[in-house]
């Protein structure tokens, strides 16, 4: 490159070039902005173990920042299954450093497999030559010996080493000031690309070397939680608020994983910790008292909790009209406040005035609010206004659901239900089925649908000729729908004693929870 192009140039084109949605290009970007990097501070050599740390990235798609060296004067090596130890012809006590990472390689004869009953011949005499790789992590603390190398874990390789060659991983590219924002941006980047194990581990690596940096705490809890590891996502969270207490964003973030974990867990407990981080919030400076989010989450928190709340539910639906018309005095065009007025006069029963701050909420947001649209819907429903309920909930469920919603499909199929409308219910319901298969209150919906319409078949008038000869067809179709309905009933019923067995025997197991 240039001697005019520097890292931070490089750094700026990846970003540019990620904003616009050209990944591959903004990755060739932040990896030459690496690579250069690392010529400019190179890192100290392998002699020099005191000055030398290695970096814990190991990832295929973070290779620009390691490299395979061979260890010059090393000799054969070998090692077989079930080994702590790689056994050495030469002494590399001196050549090799405890907790380094070493690439073992070999090459084995393997007999291919057999194609329409005929051997094909490999490479080598007798079958396929193929190259054998492990890769090894030095003991940290056992000594080296002239014959051996402690290893960290034992071999895993079925397959017996003899005769192999080895090499050391050797850190290209440091992380430093000057590639802070390149190893972030380039971590971002690979979250983006599905790569979470390559992000999560650049993350960790920022962290190394700036203990401090926030966004790197709340990424890692963001990742966690997609992974599925909620209590580690929550831990750096909590880290995040530690590093930067004056920061309102690892509060906001653990409030958000609370609530998400207590719909997820159904643990309403939950709640009550995400209403207590958002509050935290506010106290952490006047400013923050009317802070948006904070002030929505809480509103929200209260609006979710009301059918839990006893005897507090007036109050809790009144502090939650409240904080959402606290937003609006400030904030008059947020549309998440507007729609949460208009839910807490539907719940009211002002259904009138709900459905009109919807429509102009709805209208006003578009794709970006979709829930003033779905609420906007609840109101048509309640007000047997179906077909223009099951419209606006469909146009949803296409937009930002791509007709893959299992929820929106149970409205559509609960307005049809209200509307008499069996079969088209009992259609909607059969596609939500395909998507939660494991969702049992589908399958109990279904059987409720099938029960109703037999009975909305026997109940039915039936008139002139036309009408009484299809009397006995008719009659036929409310028996298979009542005999499926119980069926469904009876699965469900087992399902759900099965369910509790289980969870009484883990309880009473000894080891609880």
């Amino acid at each position: 490159a240039p001697s005019s192009i520097t890292t931070h140039v490089l750094t700026n084109l990846g970003a540019l070039q990620q904003a616009l949605g050209k990944t591959a290009e903004a990755r060739e970007s932040y990896f030459d902005a690496l690579a250069l990097a690392g010529k400019k501070h190179p890192p100290a050599p392998i002699t020099d173990v005191k000055g030398r740390t290695r970096l814990p990235v190991s990832e295929p798609a973070n290779s620009v920042f390691w490299a395979w060296e061979p260890v010059e004067g090393a000799g054969p090596v070998s090692i077989k299954y079930g080994a702590t130890n790689l056994s050495t012809s030469t002494d590399l006590s001196n050549l090799v450093n405890k907790g380094e990472q070493l690439r073992v390689t070999t090459t084995t004869t393997t007999t291919a497999p057999a194609v329409d009953g005929m051997d094909v011949e490999g490479e080598g005499e007798g079958g396929t030559e193929q190259a054998v790789k492990l890769r090894l992590d030095v003991h940290s603390d056992a000594p080296l010996t002239a014959t051996s190398i402690p290893l960290k874990s034992r071999c895993l390789c079925p397959i017996a080493v003899v005769d192999g060659t080895i090499e050391r991983k050797v850190t290209k590219v440091r992380v430093i000031e000057e590639t802070k924002t390149t190893v972030f941006n380039l971590a971002i980047l690979q979250e983006e690309l599905g790569e979470w194990y390559a992000a999560l581990e650049l993350f960790k690596a920022l962290l190394v070397k700036f203990p401090s940096h926030t966004d790197a705490y709340l990424r890692i809890g963001s990742l966690y939680k997609r992974l599925g590891s909620h209590r580690k996502g929550l831990d750096y969270c909590q880290r995040a608020h530690k590093a930067s207490p004056g920061d309102p964003t690892p509060l906001a973030m653990t409030g958000a994983m609370q609530i998400s974990l207590a719909e997820e867990r159904n643990e309403p407990q939950r709640l009550e910790i995400a209403k207590s981080a958002f509050e935290k919030i506010q106290k952490i400076d006047k400013k923050y008292i009317s802070d948006p989010f904070a002030n929505l989450s809480i509103g929200n928190l209260y609006y979710t909790n009301l059918h839990q709340s006893g005897e507090q539910y007036s109050r809790h639906l009144k502090w939650s009209n409240d904080y959402f018309r606290h937003v609006l005095t400030s904030h008059k065009a947020n549309g998440f406040a507007a729609n949460g007025v208009a839910m807490t006069l539907a719940e009211e029963g002002h259904l009138e005035q709900a459905k009109d701050i919807f429509g102009r909420v709805k209208t006003a947001a578009g794709d970006i609010l979709p829930d003033a649209a779905v609420n906007l819907a609840h109101c048509h429903t309640i007000d047997k206004e179906c077909l223009q309920a099951v419209k606006n909930y469909t146009s949803v469920l296409k937009k930002k659901h791509h007709g893959h919603d299992s929820e929106l499909l149970l409205f559509i199929a609960h307005a049809h239900f209200r509307d008499k409308r069996h079969k088209e219910a009992l259609r909607t319901l059969s596609r939500a089925i395909r998507i939660a298969p494991h969702d049992l209150v589908l399958w109990q919906d279904i059987a409720c649908v099938q029960y109703d319409y037999a009975v909305t078949i026997l109940n039915s008038d039936l008139q002139g000729v036309t009408a009484l000869e299809s009397l006995v067809t008719d009659m036929e179709a409310a028996k298979d729908y009542v005999e499926t309905a119980l069926a469904l009933f009876r699965w469900i019923l087992e399902r759900k004693q099965a369910s509790v067995a289980k969870a009484a025997a883990s309880g009473g197991g000894g080891g609880g929870g």
